[in-house]
């Protein structure tokens, strides 16, 4: 497994910080560890643009780690 660069490291941490402001985003540090594990995984599957790695993973995100009502 290679590291990331600067880059992309750049783009992945770009999605995370928008995620994790959204206010559905049940926070804490196992959510928070667990969100960065998916999009890192969906950006290593197809090296994509910040907001295209945002679009791709809301969803899950918001489905895996959202508030219950």
């Amino acid at each position: 497994m290679s590291k990331f660069t600067h880059d992309e490291l750049t783009v992945i941490g770009g999605a995370y910080h928008a995620l994790l402001s959204e206010p559905w985003f049940n926070r804490n540090a196992i959510t928070e560890r667990e969100l960065l594990k998916l999009l890192m995984s969906a950006f290593r599957e197809d090296p994509v643009s910040c907001e295209e790695l945002l679009a791709r993973c809301a969803g899950e995100a918001e489905r895996r780690f959202g508030r219950r009502r």
